[in-house]
């Protein structure tokens, strides 16, 4: 199978996306769009055969709207209870999460599916609420981006040069203080950008 560059790998298992997905008639995508749009298919890499092992399958519903992004998985059922699923779950939230401005991924389970909601669970999905379609009982779960945390690196790095600093000015108490400074300001407006990035994406207050 050719390999695209937007495959995601793990020591055993690739998930790679192939053109498909809930909309496969679909013409007018974008290359960026194109992951919305696409099956990715869950591909076991077992040493003891040649071929790789199709383990099933992950869809999205469509481009992300104000920053969330529904999901969808599908075991082949003879691998099914054996952990694939939430491996193959967290390896896309880590990569959907790299990616950018993505800041919920969210799935709607049948409330009678005990595997599927395991699974989600397992990927750190959070129950959110439950819904009654026509006698079909759902329900939703999702699992959020977390927040950038800025200030704790530059802290890290203004001790760093304030040590530094105060070596070369034969003054480490000023130094010192003048880095720790100087990393919580540069770490606090590094924060407040993300954090005013995420709410102009999410239409939300946080």
């Amino acid at each position: 199978m050719k390999k695209n560059r937007l495959s995601i790998y793990s020591d055993d298992m690739e998930i790679i996306p192939e053109r498909g997905g809930k909309d496969p008639d679909k013409t007018d995508i974008s290359p960026r769009d194109f992951i919305w749009y696409a099956d990715w298919k869950i591909m076991l890499r077992d040493p003891a055969v040649i071929e790789k092992i199709y383990l099933g399958v992950i869809r999205f519903e469509g481009e992300p709207v104000l920053g969330k992004v529904n999901i969808s998985i599908d075991i082949e059922e003879r691998y099914r209870n054996r952990g694939y699923a939430s491996r193959a779950l967290k390896m896309m939230r880590d990569h959907i999460f790299w990616l950018g401005d993505i800041y919920e991924i969210e799935a709607v389970v049948d409330m009678e599916n005990d595997a599927a909601i395991h699974a989600f669970s397992n990927a750190g999905f959070v129950y959110r609420h439950t819904d009654n379609n026509d006698g079909v009982k759902t329900e939703t779960y999702s699992v959020t981006k977390p927040k950038t945390v800025w200030s704790g690196l530059y802290l890290f790095i203004g001790i760093i040069v304030g040590l530094s600093l105060g070596i070369m000015m034969a003054n480490i108490l000023i130094g010192l203080v003048t880095g720790v400074l100087a990393g919580l300001i540069v770490g606090g407006v590094m924060d407040s950008r993300s954090l005013k990035k995420r709410q102009d994406v999410t239409g939300r207050k946080e």
